[in-house]
């Protein structure tokens, strides 16, 4: 009795660790139904700035406290409410903020708007001088799962992006600004998004936007966007159910033994 009451122990354990290292691999609900993290200005003379907005489900009930994160070490300007179109609108929020791997983690207090946004310098590594021009290296790691989520950079003037990575990139004009955007339907906890480019000066070559139109279609995995899901939880889930499958069969076969010399006592 005591043997077998041992191996059920046992097992629920294993069954409890098995589930404590699956957990973060199972669907989390998302807070978030939209991020955008954009560089506007590049190439400006007043600078350029990152911003990084968020938007909540419409099922998500105010006020609430909601992260968002942003790229780690980034020098913070303003974080706030966005109340609609007129930026005197808004309002600051207050917020805390904790570092997450390759992440910064805001938890903002929001009281009365889905919409927060936060306005930072861009972090180091994101905007080189390059004896060509300016290198862009964008990267933004997801804390949880995201609806959608979409990575860009705006560049002003005659100014033109070349070498863009992931050439599936998408290339619009707005006024004196032209933007370079990435777009991602299906982010998941601790996805890796990028976007890179070379802003130079001048025109663009007239075979450019052909040839970045035919790598974005189809099937080519070089016109996906660059991101990188973690994998570990995975594997320890499945090497716990493992273990759990093999110490079951053999308490089994030990219980088994054990009673065959007692029948023949009897």
């Amino acid at each position: 009795m005591r043997s077998r009451l041992q191996q059920q122990i046992l097992v629920g354990a294993l069954l409890a660790a098995f589930l404590m290292a699956a957990r973060p691999t199972l669907a989390a609900p998302a807070d978030w139904d939209d991020v955008s993290v954009t560089l506007h200005g590049v190439g400006s003379s007043e600078g350029a700035i990152l911003i990084v907005r968020g938007k909540l489900h419409s099922s998500v009930r105010l006020p609430t406290v909601a992260e968002l994160p942003v790229p780690a070490g980034a020098k913070l300007n303003w974080v706030g409410e966005v109340r609609g179109s007129n930026p005197m609108s808004d309002t600051q929020a207050s917020f805390d903020s904790r570092p997450a791997g390759e992440c910064d983690l805001l938890s903002i207090t929001t009281q009365h708007s889905r919409l927060v946004q936060a306005e930072m310098e861009p972090p180091a590594g994101w905007l080189v001088v390059d004896p060509d021009g300016t290198i862009v290296a964008m990267k933004w790691t997801a804390s949880k799962p995201v609806d959608h989520v979409r990575l860009s950079f705006e560049v002003v003037g005659d100014l033109h992006a070349e070498r863009l990575r992931p050439r599936a990139a998408t290339v619009a004009r707005t006024g004196d600004e032209t933007v370079y955007a990435i777009d991602d339907d299906s982010v998941d906890t601790g996805d890796v998004l990028t976007l890179s480019a070379l802003v130079a000066q001048g025109a663009e070559t007239a075979t450019a936007t052909p040839r970045q139109a035919a790598s974005g279609s189809g099937s080519d995995l070089a016109g996906a966007p660059h991101k990188t899901a973690p994998v570990v939880f995975a594997f320890a889930a499945l090497l716990a159910a493992a273990l759990v499958v093999v110490l079951v069969f053999a308490f089994r076969r030990r219980g088994a033994a054990q009673t065959e010399p007692r029948d023949e006592q009897t």
